[in-house]
C-alpha cells in the first residue's frame, strides 16, 4: 500500500514538473507578444509625432493638427492598456492570485476598442500595418493570459491531489516509521534480556573457572612440594655421602703426605749417596791418571816424535807399504799420546767410569 501511494505522489510530483514548465512556456510567449505589442506602438507613436512636428512645422490648420493630436493619445492610452495588463499579469503569478486575471479581458476589449478607432482615423498604409500588428500581438497576448488563467487552475488542482497524496503517503510512512520503532524497542528489549542472560552466564562461568583454577594450582603446589621433599631427601643423603668420601680423601691424601715426607727422607740419603760415590770416583779417576803419566813419554817427546816419523813418510811415500806401515803407527800413536791435543776424547775417556 505504501508503494501505491509513492507512486501516486510521484505521479502528482511529475505533474506538477510539467505545469511548471508549461508555465515556463507560457511566459515565453507572453514576454515574445509583449514585445513585439510595445515595439510596434512606439513606432507608431514615433511616427505620430514625427509628423505632427512636421505639420506643424508647415503651419497646418488647426484641425489636422488636432487629428494628429488625437492619434498620438490613443496610441498612448493603447500602451498604457498594455502596461496595465503586464502588471495584472505579473502580480497576479507572484501573488499566487489568479483571481486578479479577472480583470485582463475587459483591458483587451479596451484595447482592441481603441485599436479600432485609432484605424479609422488613420491614412498611411505604415501605420495601417503596425496597427493590424498591435491586433496580432494583443491577440497573442491574450492567449497567453487565458493560457496562465488555465494553468494556475491546473496547478491548484495538481496541488490538491499533491496535498492529499503526500498526506496519505506520511500517514503511511509514520505508521512504518512508528512500527519501526517499536519493532527496534522489541528488539532492543529482547537483546538485553539476552545480554543479561550473558552476562550471567559469562559471570558462572569465570566463578568456576576460578574454582577450577584454585583447585589445579592446589594439586600443582601439592605436587611440587612432595617433588622438592623428595628432590631435598636425595640431597641431603648425596651430602651425607659428599662428607664421607671427603673424610676417605682426607685420610689418603694425609697417608700420602706421611709416604712423600719418607720419600724425600729416603731422597737425601740417596742424594749422599751419590755424592759419596761422585767424590770417590772422582779420587779413582785422579789415582787412575796419575798412574797413566807414569808409564807414557812426555808429550814433548810424543809430538817430536810424530813429526819425525810424519818426515820419514814423506820420504817413503812412493813406498805404498812402507806408508801404509807408517800411517797405522802413526794412529796408535795418536790414539795412545796427544791426550791434551784430544780433550773431548780424553774426558770421554775419563767419564766411562763414571756411567
Amino acid at each position: 500500500m505504501a508503494e501505491k501511494a509513492l507512486e501516486v505522489f510521484t505521479a502528482r510530483i511529475n505533474d506538477t514538473a510539467s505545469n511548471l514548465d508549461g508555465l515556463a512556456e507560457v511566459r515565453s510567449q507572453l514576454d515574445s507578444a509583449a514585445s513585439s505589442f510595445v515595439q510596434t506602438i512606439n513606432h507608431y507613436i514615433n511616427d505620430q509625432d514625427r509628423k505632427l512636428a512636421a505639420e506643424i512645422a508647415a503651419g497646418l490648420p488647426a484641425d489636422k493638427l488636432e487629428e494628429r493630436r488625437t492619434k498620438v493619445e490613443l496610441a498612448n492610452q493603447i500602451m498604457e492598456t498594455c502596461n496595465t495588463i503586464r502588471v495584472t499579469t505579473f502580480k497576479a503569478q507572484a501573488l499566487r492570485q489568479p483571481e486578479l486575471m479577472d480583470k485582463v479581458p475587459p483591458l483587451f476589449e479596451t484595447i482592441e476598442a481603441t485599436r479600432a478607432k485609432l484605424q479609422s482615423i488613420t491614412l498611411e498604409e505604415v501605420n495601417l500595418k503596425q496597427l493590424a500588428t498591435v491586433a496580432q500581438t494583443a491577440a497573442s497576448y491574450k492567449a497567453g493570459t487565458e493560457k496562465i488563467v488555465k494553468n494556475f487552475a491546473d496547478s491548484l488542482t495538481i496541488g490538491t491531489a499533491r496535498n492529499g497524496s503526500g498526506t496519505e503517503l506520511d500517514t503511511l510512512i509514520q505508521g512504518i516509521v512508528d512500527r519501526s520503532i517499536e519493532r527496534t524497542r522489541t528488539y532492543a528489549q529482547t537483546s538485553a534480556d539476552g545480554l543479561s542472560q550473558a552476562s550471567r552466564l559469562v559471570i558462572g562461568g569465570l566463578i568456576a573457572m576460578a574454582v577450577i583454577g584454585l583447585v589445579v594450582a592446589l594439586l600443582i603446589i601439592r605436587g611440587v612440594n612432595k617433588a622438592l621433599t623428595v628432590m631435598a631427601e636425595s640431597l641431603t643423603q648425596g651430602s651425607l655421602q659428599v662428607a664421607a668420601a671427603s673424610g676417605q680423601v682426607s685420610s689418603a691424601s694425609q697417608a700420602l703426605a706421611e709416604g712423600a715426607s719418607e720419600q724425600a727422607a729416603s731422597l737425601e740419603e740417596i742424594s749422599s749417596s751419590i755424592e759419596e760415590l761422585s767424590s770417590m770416583t772422582k779420587r779413582n779417576a785422579e789415582n787412575a791418571q796419575a798412574g797413566k803419566n807414569l808409564r807414557q813419554p812426555s808429550p814433548q817427546r810424543r809430538r817430536s816424535r810424530c813429526r819425525r816419523d810424519g818426515a820419514h813418510a814423506g820420504r817413503h811415500e812412493r813406498n805404498p807399504a812402507i806408508v801404509q806401515r807408517h800411517f797405522q803407527d802413526h794412529q796408535d800413536d795418536r790414539r795412545n799420546c796427544l791426550p791434551d791435543e784430544h780433550p773431548r776424547a780424553e774426558r770421554r775417556r775419563r767419564g766411562r767410569p763414571r756411567g
